[in-house]
């Protein structure tokens, strides 16, 4: 299990009347002080999520529901056709939390490796930055979109920090 899986599991609140971070479990509703804030770890959200996972299994049981392989090949919508902008979206993906150059893409080796057999054409790198340029503005209107939409005020602080590796980081 990873920890964005066990993080996707929980809302993340602020209380402003006390001060206190919260997390609060999307299933039942449980209330624990955020890990981060107490500068604890996950573990105890991590095993509130697993008894969330072992009641599941139990009521499977119970209900002889149990998953068995036979039924998860059977079973299930098949997967829609993938169009060729599908494809170009999960290389920009790719691309970004890789953190990949544009020319990446016009290396030899790299492009083989994208094309297997399937066929799509493997994105140059114009196409890419294009394709980034495209959707950095469509997120950028969103937000803008979201923000006029808002009535309160915002305060945005930009923190730099290095880490105990000596990488640097700038967070919004």
């Amino acid at each position: 299990m990873t920890q964005s899986e066990t993080w996707n599991a929980y809302d993340e609140a602020f209380d402003p009347t006390t001060l206190l971070v919260w997390v609060a479990c999307k299933e039942c509703g449980h209330l624990y002080i955020h890990p981060r804030f107490e500068g604890q770890g996950t573990g105890t959200i991590l095993k509130h999520k697993r008894t969330h996972e072992r009641d599941r299994e139990r009521a499977a049981q119970i209900n002889e529901t149990t998953p068995d392989i036979r039924t998860m090949i059977q079973g299930g919508q098949p997967k829609a056709r993938m169009t060729q902008d599908d494809y170009d979206v999960k290389c920009l993906n790719a691309m970004v939390a890789c953190n990949w150059s544009f020319q990446q893409f016009s290396i030899g080796p790299f492009r083989e490796l994208l094309d297997t057999g399937h066929g799509f054409e493997v994105p140059t790198p114009k196409i890419m930055k294009a394709r980034l340029k495209k959707y950095t503005k469509l997120a950028q209107n969103e937000i803008k979109k979201r923000l006029g939409n808002n009535d309160s005020r915002i305060s945005l602080a930009l923190d730099c920090w290095s880490s105990s590796n000596r990488l640097e980081f700038m967070g919004i």
